[in-house]
């Protein structure tokens, strides 16, 4: 992992901030009011909240069956008769979205997400996830496209290729490479500075006044995964990055999906107290 002098320098103002806040907030006798408690509390966890993220690359290609079986975006994602294409209440098919071969994120991050394939398919604008086991992934067992799919035109589909047509389901786009990860700064912590609180004492006003100056001071290159991503933060739109559980895939408008005006969209974990990941989708614009 290549880490940048400007990587180094945020790295350490938020650890800095983070653990000088969380001091004053350990004295036997808070020194701020309610009020700026909870503002403060924001400032303390976006601090916290620094992500690596992964950047995906991807090309749309023409898909083989083998290719089913792997991480791909908006294509003819696994299917078999135990697992068939989702249908709405009215039979209609789902919009697939993508679907993540859990064993590439959990290489990369060292977290134990599973090794099964994670699909994700668009309802209308609800997203339905389902997580497939390794061992029910077979090529043996792989069912073709059926011709319900093929002939159907998504009224409001997010893929931009959809938009008003049919797809004879060939193609897909699929993962060519996972890159290095790049730090994302919360964009909660940027944000708030704009309007800092006025506090009194000399280490935390340090803190901060580190924490502004390597926000001011950073260069601003390869602070988003682009389109799609493993890990990392998100701009906020309706909902804020601190807020949600640790975000697993985003993905942002672009080339291959419109979320709306601008928007972008994310697959989150979460672990339980017995170590079981829960999967979550949301997305907003």
């Amino acid at each position: 992992m290549r880490v940048t002098s400007d990587d180094r320098k945020m790295i350490n103002a938020a650890n800095r901030l983070h653990k000088a806040l969380d001091r004053a907030f350990s004295h036997d006798n808070c020194p701020f009011s309610m009020e700026l408690a909870r503002e403060l509390e924001v400032f303390r966890d976006a601090a916290a909240h620094l992500r690596w993220s992964y950047p995906i690359l991807c090309e749309l290609q023409t898909v083989t069956p083998k290719e089913r079986l792997a991480t791909m975006f908006s294509g003819p994602l696994y299917t078999s008769e135990l697992h068939p294409w989702p249908v709405d209440k009215r039979g209609k098919p789902l919009e697939p979205i993508c679907q993540i071969d859990l064993t590439i994120p959990s290489q990369v991050s060292g977290l134990m997400l599973g090794d099964g394939l994670l699909q994700l398919w668009m309802d209308g604008v609800f997203g339905r996830l389902r997580l497939l086991p390794k061992y029910e992934v077979q090529l043996s067992a792989l069912t073709p496209v059926a011709d319900n799919v093929i002939n159907h035109v998504w009224n409001h589909p997010k893929a931009m290729r959809l938009h008003g047509t049919n797809d004879p389901w060939l193609q897909g786009h699929c993962v060519s490479a996972v890159l290095d990860p790049v730090l994302t700064i919360p964009q909660t912590l940027v944000s708030r500075f704009d309007e800092r609180p006025e506090l009194s004492g000399k280490m935390l006003n340090a803190a901060f006044d580190a924490m502004e100056s390597a926000l001011q001071a950073d260069s601003g290159i390869s602070r988003g995964a682009g389109q799609f991503g493993f890990f990392g933060n998100f701009s906020n739109i309706q909902y804020d990055e601190i807020d949600c559980p640790e975000a697993l895939l985003l993905m942002e408008t672009g080339d291959v999906f419109s979320w709306g005006d601008c928007g972008n969209a994310q697959i989150f974990y979460e672990f339980n107290k017995e170590g079981k990941v829960k999967f979550s989708f949301d997305w907003s614009c």
